[in-house]
């Protein structure tokens, strides 16, 4: 493993008043009687950064390294009365400029806008204290070095079936604070791995470069390994694939982040808010599909150690709970916030956190084996969510054509689409169990799914391709 390259140190040029942004705001609050709640988030961020190139032996040759980078980043929400309304606004606060002058005008925003009369919910007497920081992640550098070398060994293994071309690895560890002035204060401490790397086929030259990414909240032992194996497969068999062929109705098998992200949408529609915003809404009662398969059941979980979406609270400050929210295909609970508790009067159900899946089919490989046709979508190249009209599409980045399990053409292109209550009414999913984290970022919320590794679904899709 190569420790030489261009180190760069990078940190703060300025000291964000962390601990005077709540003072500021009571006293705001005492000058402006007007301002009757407020809640803040504080980020306090350590990074480290390595960028490779590969070296002959497929070993990680490193060339820039950022160590030590610190950042801090904050938001504001500021709650004003407006007769028997409510103001609100919410900012980002830049760390350049002066914080009065910046809450000042986060007021004057407020004061713009109503809504029906809410608080905020005091704070707890307790909450849970799920794991979210990776125990190595007090010392980043030594994790991103081990990291690094056991990516070195991965690739360095396939040496003589592909070439690796670059890498990149990002760490980060976040300690985060919400305070509000019903009274809560709470510090979490979290943990992101990011990895990425871009490998193609021996022998060269070819154009074809695949080009992948891991993530992860915990050491990546594991995931990293599963990683390589899929960007070596991916390598090898992209260039022998061919367009799929047209289906209005197919069978397709579903990989482990194409079913997270597909389910997760009916996790958005069990807000109770989009009742409220009159949006497309699942309430308790509601029946997703009539399974001719396995019918779904899915439970949300804040508690489990190292996943994206383990948390201590709501962001209004409600302790996380843990429920089952589809059972037998059957919706039976749904999250309600203290907001909008109020607004449709009915109990608050702080229900989130990750999303488990508790189905699995003893026989599923044998389901697939007498299966005349299935499309099996390794990796799709982008899928797209529509959590409104609850469906989905993508172009296939790669896959394989099954005649009763054997595979008889490599894929690559074409459009899948589905629609998830439809998929729901015909499908089955393997007994293997697997988890899938992403951490998210300013695009994307982040995402936690423990459940089986592949879903099977026979209703809903179709696939555009040749013809």
């Amino acid at each position: 493993m190569a420790n030489s390259g261009l180190r760069l140190k990078l940190t703060r040029a300025f000291c964000f008043p962390m601990q005077e942004l709540p003072q500021m705001l009571k006293e705001l609050s005492r000058r402006f009687p007007e301002l009757y709640a407020w809640q803040v988030f504080i980020d306090d961020i350590d990074r480290e950064q390595r960028l490779y190139l590969g070296n002959r032996d497929n070993t990680l040759s490193l060339t820039t390294m950022r160590t030590n980078i610190t950042e801090v980043a904050a938001r504001a929400e500021l709650l004003v009365r407006r007769g028997n309304a409510t103001g609100r606004s919410e900012v980002a606060l830049d760390p350049v400029r002066p914080l009065e002058d910046q809450l000042l005008q986060a007021l004057s925003m407020a004061r713009l806008n109503s809504s029906p009369y809410y608080d905020l919910p005091p704070a707890a007497s307790e909450y849970p204290q799920p794991l979210t920081l990776d125990p190595g992640a007090s010392d980043l550098p030594l994790q991103a070095s081990l990291i690094e070398q056991n990516a070195s060994e991965l690739f360095a293994a396939e040496c003589d079936r592909v070439v690796l071309n670059s890498a990149e690895l990002f760490l980060e560890r976040r300690r985060q604070k919400q305070i509000h002035s019903g009274g809560l204060h709470l510090e979490t401490e979290r943990s992101s791995y990011y990895f990425e790397a871009a490998l193609e086929k021996r022998p060269l030259p070819n154009t074809i470069e695949v080009h992948n990414t891991l993530s992860t909240i915990g050491f990546p032992a594991q995931e990293l390994n599963l990683f390589v194996r899929q960007c070596v497969t991916e390598a090898l068999l992209t260039d022998q694939a061919v367009l799929p062929p047209t289906r209005s109705q197919a069978t397709v098998l579903l990989s482990r982040d194409a079913t997270s992200q597909i389910l997760h949408a009916l996790v958005v529609q069990l807000d109770a808010a989009r009742e409220y915003h009159r949006q497309s809404h699942l309430r308790i009662g509601d029946k997703l599909a009539s399974a001719r398969g396995e019918a779904l059941s899915l439970r949300l979980d804040p508690l489990l150690p190292l996943m994206a979406e383990s948390r201590p609270a709501t962001r209004e400050g409600l302790p996380a709970l843990g429920a089952t929210v589809i059972e037998g295909g059957e919706v039976r609970a749904r999250f309600v916030s203290h907001r909008m508790s109020e607004y449709l009067k009915t109990p608050i159900h702080a229900v989130c956190g990750n999303l488990i899946l508790s189905n699995g089919s003893v026989d599923f490989r044998e389901r697939i084996l007498k299966e005349d046709e299935v499309f099996e979508i390794v990796a799709f190249a982008s899928l797209l969510v529509n959590s409104d009209q609850l469906t989905w599409s993508s172009e296939i980045k790669l896959g394989r054509l099954l005649h009763r399990g054997e595979c008889v053409a490599i894929l690559k292109g074409g459009v899948v689409s589905g629609n998830i209550r439809q998929n729901l009414e015909h499908c089955y999913f393997s007994d293997e169990s697997c988890s899938y984290n992403v951490s998210g970022d300013g695009f994307a919320p982040p995402m936690g799914y423990r459940g089986p590794s592949h879903w099977l679904i026979h209703k809903g899709v179709s696939i555009a391709g040749h013809s």
